[in-house]
């Protein structure tokens, strides 16, 4: 299972190739991920804050559904290693009004209600 992960020194969104090639959803928690298709996109070269560079020139649209109700389809590089991670990078967590603050971090929305996964306590 792939692990939601808010990285807010990410220009964008990532995820790994592989784990979506042999599973079309996941289940994070109460949250539902669904890989809606891919598409080429202009190369880019990610740089890791660990790790070797990777040129990157596809993407995919993943349905994050928080509720029956609420979902968001962000688009996302993909990373060729054999890893599950979904890595919501700077912009996608600015739309979400994420606020990291000393004593803890939130997406202060309806979602926080629905789902207090996203108030994360403490360090």
């Amino acid at each position: 299972m792939p692990r939601l992960i808010f990285d807010s020194g990410a220009d964008a969104n990532f995820t790994f190739t592989s784990f979506w090639k042999q599973n079309k959803e996941s289940d994070i928690g109460l949250i539902k991920i669904t890989r809606m298709g891919t598409r080429s996109c202009n190369p880019i070269i990610v740089s890791p804050a660990f790790g070797v560079s990777h040129l990157i020139d596809k993407q995919i649209p993943l349905r994050i559904q928080f509720s029956d109700s609420a979902s968001i389809e962000p688009w996302f590089y993909t990373l060729p290693q054999n890893k599950a991670g979904i890595f919501l990078g700077e912009p996608l967590l600015r739309k979400l009004r994420f606020q990291l603050l000393e004593e803890s971090e939130t997406i202060p929305t309806s979602l926080e209600e629905v789902f207090p996964q996203f108030h994360l306590k403490g360090k």
